[in-house]
């Protein structure tokens, strides 16, 4: 009888040990490896990427030189309602975001938010692009050559091709047909997203990509941004010089 309890002792205890490795051993080796686990999930969703022009741009990291480089140009409307170019050479003020219009070649390409989130100002190509959205309708749109997570935008698209070009895009609800994709990273809060065109049932009217995220210092990417449009006027009006240039480049009217 002893050697059977001891017998049954010792299966037990093996029992254990075995168990103990289970519950501990291997989900710590899970958490040890979290870290890979979670890059390949954010390599599975990655943030959405617009290409206009040849150039790739992600709301929230991109740098506005790289779009100035590529020959883009910034407007804004002045108080006659004419677009006038902005000049290169502007300072963005400390803890402010602007809402401008992007051309090249003197034609509407889309609409555009930057920001300098430091608190000091800065050379305008160092600002951060948090938006681009496009207007199909607006004239000027489809002489630049735009990509939207890869699917050409340029000619325009039908609304019922979305959802096979953008099948991790997620359909909203609401009166206006809408699809949008949401990726948060530690420094982004990006929403894509493609909408219905007003003016012609079936059609794609507007789309873009905007980061919501504020920067470490300041306003950032988008918090702030009905505060900062309304001093993005006075901003541009005083550090500006108009060239007298009245050009038919058609901002866009998504808010998105």
């Amino acid at each position: 009888m002893k050697k059977l309890f001891w017998g049954a002792m010792y299966v037990l205890a093996a029992v254990m040990v075995a168990l103990t490795i289970y519950l501990y051993v291997v989900p710590e080796g899970e958490i040890i490896l979290g870290d890979d686990k979670l890059e390949q999930s954010a390599e599975q969703r990655p943030v959405p990427v617009v290409k206009v022009g040849g150039v790739e741009v992600e709301v929230g990291e991109t740098k506005l030189s790289a779009l100035l480089d590529a020959g883009f140009r910034l407007m804004y409307e002045d108080s006659d309602g004419n677009f006038v170019p902005l000049q290169s050479d502007v300072a963005a003020d400390a803890a402010m975001q602007y809402s401008l219009v992007l051309v090249k070649d003197n034609s509407y390409v889309a609409s555009i938010k930057y920001s300098n989130a430091n608190a000091y100002s800065i050379p305008l190509p160092s600002c951060t692009v948090d938006a681009l959205t496009f207007n199909t309708e607006a004239e000027g749109y489809g002489k630049t050559e735009v990509e939207l997570s890869g699917v050409d935008m340029t000619n325009g698209l039908e609304m019922g091709e979305v959802p096979d070009k953008f099948k991790d895009y997620t359909k909203a609800s609401g009166d206006t047909e809408e699809y949008s994709k949401t990726v948060l990273t530690d420094q982004q809060f990006v929403v894509a997203y493609i909408r219905a065109s007003d003016l012609q049932s079936g059609k794609v009217g507007e789309f873009g990509v905007v980061n919501y995220q504020p920067g470490d210092e300041g306003t950032g990417g988008g918090k702030s941004a009905d505060a900062a449009t309304e001093k993005t006027a006075e901003s541009m009006d005083a550090a500006a010089e108009t060239t007298g240039s009245e050009t038919t480049a058609e901002e866009s009217n998504g808010n998105h």
